[in-house]
């Protein structure tokens, strides 16, 4: 993931995925999901071994709590240092939280060696991370804009060029928009919006709270 600037929030990813990988004859299939306790945490990695109780290895690692304090990893059986902490250090590279990540291996006869499988799992991890939507939960205010529809036009354009999302538009006897903007960027949002329509926008705020907002991870 991209150095982000100091803001109030945090990684996560947004919904479960599966990726498969094959490597030297080895699948490696990688499971990642959000979870918000220890014990959601190991109920997915329960999960995950029942669905494939044939499987060579289920290594994992989990990391909870809005600081990031709660860290666990397994190699189950492979060498150690070869699985768990490689699975660990995408998590940690990327800063997330609140996931769980299993990669499941079944063996097919060529040994890896340390390198290898340290790749294998780190290769498998960042695929299931990936395609799990990772966001990052930020500190955002719910605007409404009214303008009548002489100026809509206007307002339209300008909303598809801002880093805003618009839930909600109400066409009445002049035109509503609902829309989510990120805290560090209200005020130059506002600024640009009250410019653009000459200061004959209505604006009302609603509540604040932490929403996902997509990021690219490494």
């Amino acid at each position: 993931m991209k150095e982000p600037e100091k803001r109030d929030g945090y990684a996560t990813v947004e919904e479960r995925s599966r990726r498969e990988i094959v490597i030297q004859r080895s699948r490696f299939i990688g499971e990642c999901a959000p979870v918000h306790s220890p014990e959601e945490a190991a109920r997915f990695v329960e999960s995950v071994k029942k669905a494939m109780p044939d499987a060579s290895h289920h290594c994992y690692a989990y990391v909870v709590g809005k600081n990031r304090g709660v860290q666990r990893s397994t190699d189950d059986g492979e060498p150690s240092g070869t699985a768990g902490v490689p699975i660990l250090q995408v998590l940690n590279m990327n800063e997330l939280t609140d996931v769980a990540l299993v990669v499941t291996r079944y063996f097919g006869g060529v040994l890896l060696g340390a390198k290898g499988l340290v790749r294998a799992y780190s290769r498998s991890a960042a695929e299931a991370v990936k395609a799990a939507r990772p966001v990052f939960m930020e500190a955002t205010d719910l605007l409404s804009l009214t303008v009548d529809y002489p100026l809509w036009g206007k307002l339209e354009y300008e909303l598809k060029a801002q880093p805003v999302k618009v839930a909600e538009v109400i066409y009445a006897s002049d035109v509503t928009v609902n829309l989510k903007v990120r805290k560090r960027d209200r005020a130059a949002f506002v600024d640009r919006i009250v410019n653009r329509t000459e200061g004959r926008v209505r604006l009302a705020e609603g509540e604040s709270e932490h929403l996902p907002w997509e990021i690219e991870i490494d």
